[in-house]
């Protein structure tokens, strides 16, 4: 026993080591293991691309630093990629979450056999409740001399006929009462005289009996009462008093809106429906349970060749007032088509988007996957809740009839082609280019260097200055000469200039930088298309920034490619990039 003690002690010691260094080494190796799972499962899930919390549109191959902001980049996991479809820029991708939410409902399309012998459709068209020209009515004064009274005191103002409006002095009825004194005393020896001075009087618009009184009291009369010729509302008021007029000066112009006229805008190929004295049922937003009744009283001969339409005027009575000039107006034209039994490829109403010259569905390419893509179609003629199609999508073609506007608003927020999107890049388009005079293009370029100043007073953050340099910028905007323009420049600079004119005018009307910054958006935007379409001899530099409007993205125009950002000023002054170059033509 006493021999087998100590062997015991040092087999027990040897135990205690061996476990010591074998034990606790097969637990580090567990933990080694576990992460080299982790590992191998993070290599499995291989990061490809790299992207921005803040600019996701950046993606870089491996990991770094955000080119705009310099935030870190986040690995976009590969996660079965291979296996995603490519979206194009027209299409878009919804979650099924998304899809539920939006209630997005599609249906398969085809041809109808449409019996139209005598079929009745309905034409829907666009446009404006306008005052009617042929009530407009000018007030004049029928005599000169000096105003010394005048009731019709602002604009809006009911006017009856025949309602004392005023009165004139007149030197000249002064003399020619005093002719008429003369005359009637010695009017049985020079009846003529006599006559043609009370006829002179009746030009004047003084009536028989006025005549009558001031011979019969031998009374001269120094001011002469003004009577309203017509009855209407005030549209624009020209005279005071104390106004020193002539004969047949206007005092005030009318507006009778008993009658008014609603202007539609209608396709070419609609034309044929339509003709003088139709009937149409017209609906405003305004009172939009209420139907008003009018009918065809004019149809323009010329096309406009710019949007491919032709106004026409539908007259209503407007008994009620409710009616008002610049109301919106939707209008249903009912007509018959005497076309025979045919088949016809036809859409439901509700799949369609108006956007003013287009008509736009969102199509759904692989019914397996939730991806839609805008396609814009040409329409026939409506039929019930339907429409023909003449072009644009294919029988079986799979489109969305319920949530097209809210897929449209998720592709609008996402960057992709929209509607609306496409609808702001109507003045930007690359082959709206002119050929243009020398010195036009030097005066845009002098509007251009304004601009730039004003956006450097930006960039340091400088709203009073930039204030005042705004001033500079409208200035020069208004002496632009557009005379040597051809007829489709001129056109074009017109609605640019308007857009440039609203923008600095609302940057005028404050010194707050968060407001100038804003209309600034819009400037940039137009200034852009003018010199796209104009040229200044000089290249420019358009830079956007993503985060600007609640990421909805905004550019501005640099002499060079150096990212300021006008937008963020020394909060952010390097976040944008280089969106493109415009060469010089």
């Amino acid at each position: 026993m006493k021999k087998i003690a100590p062997y015991s002690i040092v087999l027990g010691i040897g135990l205690l080591l061996g476990w010591l260094f074998f034990g606790g080494d097969h637990e580090n190796k567990s933990i080694s293991n576990s992460q080299q799972e982790k590992i191998e499962e993070h290599q499995h899930n291989e990061v490809e691309e790299w992207t921005c919390s803040m600019h996701p549109q950046i993606r870089q191959p491996e990991p770094g630093d955000c080119p705009i902001c310099g935030m870190d980049l986040i690995p976009v996991e590969a996660n079965n990629s291979k296996s995603e479809t490519i979206l194009k820029n027209d299409q878009i991708k919804m979650t099924d979450h998304a899809l539920a939410l939006a209630n997005v409902q599609t249906t398969l399309i085809g041809f109808n056999n449409v019996d139209d012998t005598i079929q009745n459709n309905e034409l829907e068209l666009s446009g404006q409740i306008e005052e009617n020209e042929s009530s407009l009515y000018t007030q004049t004064a029928h005599i000169g001399g000096r105003l010394e009274n005048f009731s019709v005191t602002y604009e809006g103002e009911y006017v009856k006929k025949g309602q004392l409006i005023g009165a004139i002095y007149s030197p000249e009825i002064v003399t020619a009462q005093q002719e008429l004194l003369i005359a009637s005393e010695s009017k049985k020896i020079q009846p003529e005289i006599y006559h043609a001075v009370k006829q002179k009087l009746r030009l004047w618009k003084l009536s028989n009996t006025e005549i009558n009184e001031i011979e019969r009291t031998k009374k001269i009369k120094t001011n002469f009462p003004l009577y309203a010729d017509a009855s209407g509302i005030v549209k624009q008021k020209m005279a005071t008093i104390g106004t020193h007029v002539q004969a047949g000066a206007p005092l005030y112009t009318l507006t009778n809106l008993s009658k008014v006229w609603v202007i539609l805008e209608a396709y070419e190929k609609d034309i044929q429906y339509l003709k003088v004295g139709q009937t149409v049922s017209i609906k405003t937003s305004a009172y939009p349970d209420e139907l008003f009744k009018g009918t065809i009283s004019f149809i323009e001969p010329t096309l406009n060749t710019q949007t491919r339409t032709i106004p026409i005027r539908v007259e209503i009575v407007n008994k009620s007032m409710k009616l008002k000039p610049g109301m919106l107006a939707t209008a249903t034209i009912e007509h018959q088509s005497n076309q025979t039994k045919q088949p016809m490829l036809m859409i439901p109403k509700s799949a369609v988007i108006w956007t003013g010259k287009r008509s736009v569905v969102y199509l759904k390419p692989n019914p397996e996957e939730p991806v839609f893509e805008m396609r814009e179609v040409e329409l026939g003629n409506r039929i019930g809740q339907n429409f023909q199609v003449i072009q644009g999508v294919n029988e079986g073609d799979e489109i969305v009839t319920h949530g097209a506007f809210t897929i449209d608003s998720a592709a609008q927020l996402l960057g992709k082609k929209s509607v609306m999107n496409s609808s702001k890049e109507d003045l930007q388009k690359e082959d709206t280019v002119f050929e243009v005079d020398i010195t036009f293009q030097n005066q845009l370029k002098s509007f251009y260097n304004a601009y730039i100043q004003y956006k450097d007073f930006l960039v340091n953050d400088q709203a009073v200055e930039a204030h005042d340099q705004a001033k500079n910028t409208l200035k020069l905007l208004n002496e632009i000469d557009e005379n040597t323009l051809s007829d489709s420049a001129k056109s074009y600079w017109h609605t640019l200039k308007k857009e440039l004119n609203t923008s600095l005018e609302s940057i005028l009307t404050s010194t707050d930088i968060s407001i100038q910054r804003n209309h600034f958006k819009h400037l940039s935007k137009y200034l852009l298309a003018a010199i796209k379409a104009f040229g200044i001899e000089q290249n420019v530099y358009e830079l956007f920034c993503p985060m600007v409007d609640d990421d909805k993205g905004a550019s501005w125009l640099s002499n060079d490619h150096q990212i300021l950002n006008p937008y963020y000023g020394s909060k952010m002054l390097k976040c944008g990039e280089v969106k493109q170059e415009i060469i010089s033509k």
